[in-house]
């Protein structure tokens, strides 16, 4: 057996170089951290804001719901008002209290709504009987009076 020598350049056996670390990684990095402590910046600040407009929203719609609660024990009342005062025989004959009555309720839209279309219904029933002509009133005008009821009904009865 023979022994061999294996000669190794110098060159090839000494290290690699260790590379040099980037001097630029420093400044990106702090631009990903401005840049993500303003987005958090910029969230808390929508949620703060959201939260405000939150608090104002409820605040009006508690607002609201008391003023809602308070119109419907006012039409409560003026229900069981009218009720009593419909179904009292002392009142129902007196001519003052039907004229103050019947401007009290004129002032609901619903009634003052039925009571005017059953004016119209009936004055154009009138009329237009009126102007249908007949023989002996052919090219004539005719004067029309009458007189008619109105009624409303409460719904309460059938």
């Amino acid at each position: 057996m023979s022994a061999r020598i294996i000669l190794v350049d110098p060159l090839l056996a000494a290290k690699a170089p260790a590379a040099k670390p980037k001097e630029n990684s420093a400044p990106a990095d702090q631009t990903w951290m401005a840049a993500s402590g303003g987005l958090l910046f910029l969230l808390l600040l929508v949620g703060v804001v959201a939260k405000l407009q939150l608090d104002k929203l409820a605040k009006k719609l508690k607002m609201e719901e008391f003023k809602n609660r308070e119109l419907q024990k006012k039409y409560k009342l003026a229900v069981d008002t009218i009720t009593k005062m419909e179904k009292n025989p002392d009142l129902v004959h007196s001519r003052e209290f039907n004229l103050d009555y019947l401007r009290m309720r004129m002032a609901d839209e619903t009634f003052h709504f039925a009571i005017v279309n059953q004016i119209k219904v009936k004055v154009k029933d009138k009329i237009s009987l009126a102007l249908r002509p007949t023989n002996e009133t052919r090219g004539v005008g005719r004067q029309v009076e009458e007189r008619f009821d109105v009624e409303y009904e409460t719904g309460e009865g059938a």
